[in-house]
């Protein structure tokens, strides 16, 4: 120990000689606001002269001339603890603020080339951008002897140098009547942008006798432009930065594209002797501006010889420094070496020493470790032979429980069908019996007890996918308040025979939120039945529905509390158990509650059990989650089942349903089942023409040879199932416009994503309500309505896959639309020349037209004309020109066809 304490005092000396031989840095941070030539050499001169001073480390980032992003870069600098801070900012306006809050906090700013709104900064260096816009303005006069017309191209709008350079130049101009500004761009500083803005200037106005443009790099751009359209050689052009290089402000003048530049002095090596005055404390001066001259022919080939010398001079002293920097990293690599194996051999010989007595006190310890591992191991074989047998017997039980579950399951899947035939004719004859008739009261307990059995089906088959991880969560928007208010409902006979006191309570907030309806009802359900069944006559059972908060966790509450006898503590232990009874009642299959629990998990939810006394509660507690977006679309709740609404008296009162759809409308049914199709038939035969397939090859025949509007297909049939049947609908362009719903008797998850993978636009399982069936087909005819009618009115929309609808018709619309463009001023085109570009027959092509956009060919191709017509009077043309430039045969009939869509005259659009 006292070696170890002697070793890491040594360290301690080492490390605190080493730090003291190394000199204190100042780390200096710079934000500028783009990057371009100018700010690439100011940056070299920075980087050159903290070199030579051996104690400044630079931070150096650019925004890009992008606000947010220089912001972004001076918190990132802010962050790194600089000791001082240089800027050119972006903007004024943004900018201004940020800075005072740096100055304020006590870290000095030295503004480079561009200012703010304040005087809340340390220093300021740079040339002054007033100053040189008096110099252009002086120069541009001189020029033209105080008369012609002048382009302005300027810089950024809201950085103070493109405001002061163009304050500085107007003034000077504004004393000479005879000089206008004809033009004024914002090029933001860019090359291409200076282009843009030349061309626009050329296109404006045919005489031009100057261009003032606020940086060579614009002037470069616009220069370009005016050659293009061989104007330069007729005007002046004017810039500034006066770089020099191949190509720069310079080399500009000398090839005679610029009449002038003036120098704009980048001062980095300034700017960094400023800041080291500031931070060693020295005397330093607020306001430091750079001189700046004008370079022309007179001075031009002169000044590119003296920078050229500097640009090379400045090589030389960046690749001193490089060899310099080169030197003094090996001989601090090589110190750092010296120091660490001194102190390693030190610590070697301490653990050498440490690693030899502990080596006699191992040799001891092992052999008595030896015997206890002996004995252990022993043990050890012992325990995983019985292991062994307890996993065998447990494979053996749980393969056997499968064994049975996939048994029930298959059989579950074969009750559907003849379920179907059961329990939607009794619905039909229960809406025409009379209530007092002695066979209504039959068909009631018919229907009461098939849908009993529909939901053990249904339970066995949920248990089943679960015990498989084959479950999903189809999450949507729904009001659980009023649907758990449908579902009490269901159990109104029960509360009126044993005359028991029920309560439902809904404490206030947003009732719309996500959940899986099928899922949550199958748990409600089971927990609102198992009170049922363990109340007795005049007992009580309260529902309360609420919103809690836990570990910053919101949920959805649901508590069902029932009178009764209770449950012991080994029941409320095991009540969620799979095939678990209480003694007590043994009634039931034994997985409701374990379902329940399954169910609960699977939204990420909880639940738990409580008894005291005579008192039993279930708590379920669901993850509360709301999509604003999603149920904002949802201004009205289309579900399966038929509306009803609840009331403090547990009445039901039916909404009127009278909404009549179009006789006209066509509905294919196909399955291989004759009574399913003669059921179906007989649901929809008074509202649609009805046509019938028995199988997928059939039915896939009659949608290519009729004009069909939706289709309902059975999924398991012979020569093509339903699931291939919609697949190739939906993947044939010619009729991929037609929902197709699906029928089942497989509910499991994995066969629904199955259905819609293949493009259904429904799945409903078997067996189903009538009713349910009948609301689903409607509301989708009237949604494809409302589809058609927004197309029609929306031609020259880019894409419609905002409206669901199939991509294929999608792009078929955006190809035609294209194709009808390109072409839009042959008055031939014609009907048969389209359908046969799109490999459809005339007679194809019409009904695909009419089904997607509720309008034929010609009216489409008219659509188009008139919509892009508009566009072209807007533009000044005449009407007799818009006419024939969009395909019209003569203006009086572009007129009647033009005021007959848009309710005016082509002449009033402006």
């Amino acid at each position: 120990m006292r070696l170890f304490i002697q070793s890491v005092f040594l360290i301690l000396i080492s490390v605190s000689y080493y730090s003291c031989q190394q000199k204190s840095k100042y780390v200096i941070g710079v934000s500028q606001c783009s990057v371009d030539e100018w700010r690439d050499k100011m940056n070299m001169e920075m980087l050159n002269e903290a070199a030579l001073s051996q104690n400044i480390e630079l931070i150096i980032l650019s925004s890009n001339d992008d606000t947010k992003k220089q912001i972004s870069d001076i918190k990132y600098l802010i962050d790194q603890k600089v000791d001082l801070l240089i800027l050119t900012p972006n903007e004024i306006a943004p900018m201004t603020p940020i800075i005072e809050n740096i100055y304020d906090s006590g870290t000095p700013v030295i503004l480079v080339d561009r200012k703010i709104d304040s005087d809340k900064f340390t220093a300021f260096i740079g040339a002054d951008n007033y100053q040189i816009g008096t110099e252009v303005g002086r120069y541009a006069v001189n020029l033209l002897n105080g008369k012609g017309n002048i382009v302005e191209i300027k810089g950024l709008t809201g950085s103070s140098s493109a405001i002061e350079r163009h304050r500085g130049f107007y003034d000077i101009v504004e004393k000479y009547p005879n000089m206008k500004i004809v033009f004024e761009g914002d090029a933001g500083w860019f090359k291409t942008e200076g282009a843009l803005q030349m061309r626009k200037a050329l296109n404006s106005t045919d005489s031009i006798d100057l261009v003032f443009v606020q940086n060579d790099r614009m002037a470069k751009g616009a220069f370009e432009e005016a050659t293009k359209e061989d104007r330069a050689k007729n005007i002046y052009f004017l810039g500034i930065d006066g770089l020099p290089g191949p190509g720069e402000g310079i080399d500009m003048v000398l090839q005679n594209k610029l009449e002038a530049t003036f120098l704009y002095p980048t001062g980095g090596d300034k700017t960094i002797q400023l800041a080291t005055d500031i931070l060693e404390k020295k005397y330093f001066k607020k306001e430091n501006i750079l001189p700046t001259s004008v370079i022309d022919k007179t001075n031009a080939k002169i000044l590119k010889l003296q920078t050229d010398q500097i640009v090379e001079q400045q090589s030389k002293i960046v690749l001193l420094n490089q060899r310099i920097n080169k030197q003094l990293e090996k001989y601090i690599a090589q110190r750092n070496i010296t120091y660490l194996i001194s102190v390693l051999a030190i610590l070697f010989c301490i653990l050498l020493i440490g690693l030899l007595k502990a080596y006699h006190a191992k040799k001891k310890l092992n052999n008595k470790l030896h015997d206890s591992n002996l004995e252990i191991i022993k043990q050890k074989n012992e325990l995983e032979a019985h292991q062994l047998q307890l996993l065998a017997l447990s494979k053996q039980l749980e393969e056997a429980t499968h064994a049975k579950l996939a048994f029930f399951t298959d059989i579950s899947h074969d009750f559907r069908t003849p379920l179907t035939l059961i329990s939607g004719p009794v619905d039909l004859l229960l809406e025409t019996s009379e209530p007092h008739k002695e066979g209504y009261k039959w068909l009631k307990i018919i229907k009461k007890n098939v849908d009993i059995l529909l939901r053990l089906v249904n339970q066995i088959i949920e248990f089943r996918s679960i015990e498989t991880n084959n479950a999903k969560l189809s999450l949507s928007p729904n009001n659980i308040d009023s649907y758990l208010k449908d579902w009490n409902l269901l159990f109104l006979q029960m509360i009126q025979k044993n005359k028991i006191e029920f309560s439902y309570q809904s404490e206030y907030f947003e009732h719309m939120c996500m959940f899986d309806l099928e899922k949550v009802e199958r748990i409600y359900f089971n927990l609102l039945s198992n009170a049922f069944k363990f109340t007795g006559r005049e007992g009580s059972i309260s529902v309360l529905l609420s919103r809690i908060v836990e570990e910053e966790q919101a949920y959805i509450q649901i508590t069902i509390s029932n009178t009764g006898q209770g449950l012991s503590d080994d029941d409320i232990n095991n009540i969620f158990e799979r095939f678990y009874r209480v003694e007590s009642h043994v009634t039931g299959s034994g997985i409701g509650l374990a379902l329940v629990k399954a169910l609960v998990e699977l939204h990420e939810g909880c639940i738990a059990a409580i008894s005291k006394n005579d008192l039993t509660t279930f708590i379920v507690k669901l993850p509360y989650i709301v999509s604003r977006q999603t149920i904002d679309k949802a201004d009205t709740r289309i579900t399966s089942l038929e509306q009803v609404h609840y009331d403090d008296k547990l009445t039901i009162q039916q909404p009127d349903s009278s909404t009549e759809i179009d006789s006209n409308y066509t509905l294919l049914i196909v399955d291989d089942n004759e009574e399913i199709r003669y059921y179906i038939r007989s649901i929809f035969k008074n509202k649609y023409h009805i046509i019938e397939a028995s199988d997928g090859e059939e039915g896939l025949h009659l949608a290519y040879e009729n004009n069909i509007d939706i289709i309902i297909s059975d999924v398991m049939m012979p020569k093509i199932d339903g699931v291939e049947l919609c697949t190739k609908i939906k993947e044939d362009i010619r009729v991929c416009h037609i929902p197709v719903v699906l029928l089942t008797a497989c509910s499991l998850d994995e066969q629904r994503i199955k259905g819609f993978e293949s493009g259904a636009d429904a799945y409903i399982s078997k067996p189903f309500n009538p009713r349910i069936l009948e609301v689903r087909i409607q509301k989708m005819l009237e949604n494809r309505q409302k589809i058609k009618k927004h197309l029609s009115g929306n031609i020259l929309t880019e894409s419609y896959n905002t409206l669901n609808i199939n991509t294929l018709d999608d792009a078929l619309i955006l190809k035609l639309k294209n194709y009808i463009l390109e072409r839009i001023s042959d008055t031939n085109l014609n009907v048969e020349d389209i359908s046969s570009e799109f490999g459809l027959s005339r007679a194809q092509f019409y009904r695909k037209m009419k089904a997607i956009t509720n309008q034929g060919p010609n009216e489409f191709i008219r659509a188009i004309r008139l919509n892009k017509s508009v566009e072209i009077l807007r533009t000044g043309k005449n009407v007799s020109e818009v006419a024939y430039e969009v395909g019209f045969t003569s203006p009086a009939y572009f007129t009647k066809c033009f005021k007959e869509f848009f309710h005016k005259n082509p002449s009033e659009i402006s």
